[in-house]
C-alpha cells in the first residue's frame, strides 16, 4: 500500500507533479481530439468524392447516346455526345 505525504500525494510524487501531469493529459486529449478531426475529415471528403464519381458515373451512362459495354469494348473514341456547334 502507497503512503501518502502531508499534502495527500503518494510519496514520489509532489503537489507541483501532479499538476503538470494533468496538464500534460489535458494537453495529450487535445492533441488526441484534433487528430481525430483532422482523420474524421479525410474519410468524409473521401467518401464524398466516392459518391460524387459514383452518382456521376450512373448518369453518363444512363444517357442514351453512350452503351457502357460500347464504352469499354468500342475501338473509336469520339469525345463530343451530340450534334457539334462551333
Amino acid at each position: 500500500m502507497a503512503m501518502a505525504s502531508e499534502s495527500g500525494a503518494p510519496i514520489g510524487l509532489s503537489t507541483h507533479s501532479l499538476r503538470s501531469l494533468s496538464g500534460v493529459r489535458l494537453k495529450e486529449a487535445a492533441i488526441y481530439t484534433v487528430l481525430f478531426g483532422c482523420a474524421f475529415f479525410s474519410v468524409l471528403v473521401t467518401v464524398s468524392i466516392v459518391v460524387l464519381l459514383f452518382s456521376q458515373t450512373i448518369r453518363f451512362f444512363s444517357l442514351s447516346e453512350v452503351s457502357l459495354i460500347e464504352f469499354v469494348t468500342g475501338t473509336q473514341w469520339s469525345p463530343l455526345l451530340g450534334e457539334t456547334k462551333f
